[in-house]
């Protein structure tokens, strides 16, 4: 049977044509829809804190040396906030006589930042009589001058308080050590055990992680606290040179 012929012959081809492009167009977009974007690093700034104030805790908030820090301490960082110590920053506590060792980790910077607050008792309350703000930035030394420190590399800082009462700090990331010099008083340990080290008497705490140790050398007292095990504690006396060295505590 003869077909008839095609009114529009170009009109398949066209149709053909205008559906490829349509095809193509609704291809083309959805490969970019799911095309990624570069990846961009943000810079971010390093937050430090650029001031320590201490105000003086209300009597009532002073009874115990953690409550002074706490109640006490206010942290100004370089990226404009202001932030007061939580209990959760209390890191270490720990209590001598008349003497009190608080370590506080400052929140939000971008280094580990730790505040050591040494307090004393007066007036029935207990008062800052001094503090080392201490980061952890920078490179560490490894010349431990004759001391068994219970870590590889420390950073080192010291404190006169006063003309007869003096403390040296040694940290790294997870530990630190305190060691403190004063002159010797009449003082009451409850909760420390006795045990003789190189012919003195020491007197020890320990719970856990955290220890603290006294002794008496000539009219010297001495204190060596930290969050370090009692053996750590222990080593590190036995390493200290006599009180009246003009080097103390290194050899």
């Amino acid at each position: 049977m003869r077909q008839k012929p095609n009114p529009f012959p170009g009109f398949k081809i066209c149709f053909f044509i205008c559906l490829l492009a349509i095809i193509s167009i609704v291809i083309t977009g959805c490969s970019t829809t799911a095309k990624k974007e570069p990846l961009t690093t943000k810079k971010t700034k390093t937050v430090f804190v650029s001031e320590v104030v201490f105000r003086q805790a209300s009597k009532g908030n002073s009874q115990t040396p953690s409550q002074t820090a706490l109640h006490g301490m206010v942290w100004y960082l370089s990226n404009g906030r202001t932030v007061t110590p939580d209990l959760k920053d209390l890191v270490f506590n720990s209590t001598v006589g008349k003497d009190g060792f608080v370590v506080l980790l400052v929140p939000g910077t971008t280094y580990k930042w730790f505040n050591y607050v040494f307090l004393s008792y007066k007036n029935h309350a207990w008062v800052v009589s001094g503090y080392v703000d201490a980061p952890i930035q920078g490179s560490l030394s490894k010349n431990k001058r004759g001391l068994a420190l219970p870590f590889p590399s420390y950073l080192g800082l010291n404190l006169d308080i006063n003309s007869n009462q003096k403390v040296w700090v040694f940290e790294n990331v997870d530990h630190f050590v305190i060691i403190e010099r004063q002159k010797q008083y009449p003082v009451s340990l409850p909760g420390f055990k006795l045990i003789k080290i190189n012919g003195k008497q020491l007197s020890i705490k320990s719970s856990g992680n955290t220890s603290t140790a006294v002794y008496g050398d000539e009219e010297s007292m001495v204190t060596v606290a930290g969050n370090v095990k009692k053996n750590a504690v222990i080593s590190l006396v036995k390493s200290l040179s006599p009180t009246t060295d003009p080097t103390f505590p290194y050899k």
